[in-house]
């Protein structure tokens, strides 16, 4: 825990279904009817939705800023290693909790500008995975995401070691039940689940999202820094490890990014404070941006939504990626095993007549909302779990599907101009080639949204 709870008329302090959260409310909030855009700042290990309000100046900083530069800060409590997952042994969710039920209650109790032009996520150690976590596995929520010294490749080996300890360790200290394997499975056997929250696996899935990230080397900039925690040169020497992996991947993904490898600087909270200040602008900037005209997108779950389309797998499938790129009212391409089903936006009229080119059935009407259902053959569906030695010892083919849309009598989609729908939650007004089974994710394909760009500090 980093304090005693803040004092101060700009805070809400809330529960919502059990779960504290601290919403700091920009200066000028009460009184006005003005409409802001949304920053969810997400706790580190061992710490509280508290944090930020207690361990550096984010009071005083927002309270300072014009107000055309104003946000409200959202603080859940996200456990103490609770890592921002729902996790495989069903005894945590809160992914399901942020963005299911926190994000829709926001949204509902104060003036927000509710979609994602105008969210952002971000956060610091444990919290800065989260944020680039959810970003990649939801980004149609996000417009911006920045971690500060977060574990944004947690299926590299140190972490693989490092975060079953650490669990035991908290057990022991903290009077908590984590279970070391709980999270995402035992990572020899369980490698593919760990990788569908892993940022950098997922780094194509972020076209389209302002991304900042920032570590420091581990190597201390001052003597005192080891005082105010005895491991910051250790988890930041972990967190610079995993940032440089995050930067190549994006690069490699062709995916925009400023990464702000600084140097000298450790797990302390004077550099987290100073992340924040660099992370401002940039938010500021993204706000308002417009969604990519397509996406690429990634993941492992039997069941996945993203910018409005749903993919559901062959119950008879392994665990394993589907990898989709290109979708966009044109079509898309998807790689993976077993026969998917695809539902997509809605692109079209009620009742329009669709032809689905590679897909099945070819023909098919858009339902009540204007979407259309149907399934992709993608070969046998595989039996062995992806990244397992089993698979590895005998690979199986991923097939690649391209599916093209027309209008019945030739024309293309009529609704809308985009692949990339803006989301909303029900309360809201508003190849390439298969993966390798070795850790060289930076073979994604380059995404088409966006040019490259990184800068370094």
């Amino acid at each position: 825990m980093t304090g005693t709870p803040v004092s101060d008329p700009r805070v809400d302090h809330v529960v919502i279904d059990g779960v504290k959260v601290d919403v700091l409310l920009p200066a000028g909030y009460v009184g006005s009817r003005r409409s802001y855009p949304v920053l969810y700042l997400l706790n580190s290990a061992l710490a509280d939705q508290d944090e930020y309000l207690t361990a550096t100046d984010l009071v005083r900083f927002t309270a300072q800023l014009p107000g055309a530069q104003q946000a409200i800060v959202v603080l859940p409590f996200g456990g103490l290693f609770g890592f921002y997952s729902d996790w495989r042994d069903g005894s945590y969710r809160w992914e399901h909790f942020d963005i299911d039920t926190l994000i829709p209650y926001v949204d509902a109790h104060y003036r927000t500008r509710a979609d994602r032009a105008h969210r952002a996520v971000a956060g610091f150690s444990m919290g800065g995975f989260g944020a680039i976590s959810y970003a990649a596995r939801h980004p149609e929520l996000f417009t911006v995401a920045g971690s500060f010294s977060g574990q944004v490749d947690p299926a590299i080996p140190r972490m693989e070691t490092f975060l079953p300890g650490f669990m035991l360790f908290i057990d022991s200290v903290c009077g908590q039940t984590y279970q070391p394997l709980g999270l995402w499975g035992n990572p020899a056997t369980d490698a593919v689940w760990w990788r569908d929250h892993d940022p950098t696996d997922l780094a194509g899935n972020l076209s389209g999202v302002s991304l900042y990230f920032a570590s420091g080397n581990g190597v201390p900039c001052q003597p005192d820094e080891l005082q105010e925690n005895p491991l910051a040169t250790y988890l930041e020497s972990l967190g610079y490890e995993q940032a440089q992996n995050f930067d190549a991947a994006l690069t490699t993904a062709g995916v925009a990014h400023t990464a702000d490898l600084y140097g000298c600087g450790t797990h302390v909270y004077r550099f987290v404070q100073r992340d924040i200040h660099r992370f401002w602008p940039q938010m500021l900037a993204a706000f308002g941006s417009a969604s990519p005209s397509s996406f690429d997108y990634r993941r492992a779950d039997p069941h996945s939504s993203a910018w409005g389309w749903t993919f559901t797998a062959d119950p008879r499938r392994a665990a394993e990626f589907l990898d989709i790129t290109h979708a966009s009212p044109a079509g898309l391409t998807l790689r993976g095993s077993g026969t998917e089903t695809v539902t997509t936006p809605p692109l079209w009229d009620p009742g329009q007549a669709v032809d689905v080119h590679g897909g099945s059935p070819t023909h098919v009407r858009a339902d009540s909302a204007g979407r259309v259902t149907f399934t992709v053959g993608l070969g046998a569906p595989h039996r062995k779990q992806q990244y397992t030695l089993a698979q590895q010892l005998s690979p199986e083919l991923f097939v690649t599907r391209t599916i093209r849309f027309d209008r019945a009598g030739g024309s293309r989609s009529s609704k809308s101009k985009s692949g990339c729908q803006p989301f909303h939650h029900p309360h809201h007004q508003t190849t390439t080639r298969a993966p390798t089974q070795s850790r060289g994710r930076h073979d994604l394909k380059p995404r088409r949204c966006k040019t490259p760009h990184r800068r370094h500090h």
